[in-house]
């Protein structure tokens, strides 16, 4: 995640994008962001608790390893 695939590397475009994506509906992307928020401690965007807004928001979006995480937090 955030390799700098032909730019130099920066997390907090790549994380400010997949967010742009998450509220557009894009289930993938929520999941990203929620994986990082919740398991990447050296993400800029590392926040656990914040991670499960995100994570429902792919589950709402009908991304099925969403679901399956969401079961397991609550």
């Amino acid at each position: 995640l955030y390799h700098g695939s032909g730019l130099p590397k920066n997390p907090d475009a790549g994380i400010a994008w997949l967010q742009k994506a998450a509220e557009q509906g894009h289930g993938t992307a929520a999941w990203v962001v929620a994986r990082d928020m919740m398991t990447n401690p050296s993400s800029p965007s590392y926040a656990p608790v914040s991670g499960v807004k995100w994570m429902t928001m792919a589950a709402e979006a009908g991304h099925q390893a969403a679901m399956l995480e969401l079961v397991e937090i609550y």
